[in-house]
């Protein structure tokens, strides 16, 4: 990536408290602790990307989570309900009304899988859908990454995948 570039936040004039503020010893507050700023700075980061990402795909006609389930059964054709669920980080619920209007968009066809599972699928304008979705959020996340060199954003993805694959996700049912 490009130094020099103008992010989002800078085009967009949103202010972000990057810093935190003083300690305050009266309060009792706790320090700024290196795993307290992390958690900051990952929440601020989150907001940045989910919200230029939101604003995008809402031009595109989708939702951010209606293009992660989509993007799910583009990587996992014949997926169940139950593991796009998980991939895209919603409840059996909320993927269930969720699948609906992509169904009623024509964008994802349901199958009869083995036993009473449902297989998921992409039909051909679900695919293309992704595709915009996919693009839109990929010019979001270089926006972001702009201010890094390339190597810096290896080393990024690196440690993030470092800490990923060091914990279990305490969202699964079995921890891993």
């Amino acid at each position: 990536m490009a130094k020099g570039s103008t992010t989002q936040a800078a085009r967009t004039g949103t202010k972000l408290p990057l810093v935190p503020r003083q300690q305050d010893t009266t309060r009792g507050s706790p320090e700024w602790t290196p795993a307290l700023m992390y958690g900051l700075l990952l929440r601020q980061m989150y907001r940045i990307n989910v919200t230029g990402a939101e604003n995008v795909l809402r031009k595109a006609g989708t939702t951010l989570v209606q293009w992660a389930v989509l993007r799910s059964i583009d990587d996992h054709p014949g997926a169940s309900g139950a593991d796009l669920a998980a991939a895209a980080f919603v409840t059996p619920q909320a993927l269930g009304q969720i699948l609906g209007r992509l169904v009623d968009r024509g964008l994802v066809e349901r199958r009869p899988g083995r036993g009473r599972s449902i297989e998921h699928y992409l039909t051909e304008a679900g695919r293309a859908h992704e595709a915009v979705g996919a693009a839109a959020v990929d010019a979001i996340h270089r926006d972001t990454l702009s201010v890094l060199t390339d190597e810096e954003v290896g080393q990024l993805i690196d440690l993030l995948r470092r800490l990923r694959d060091g914990h279990k996700d305490p969202a699964s049912d079995d921890g891993t």
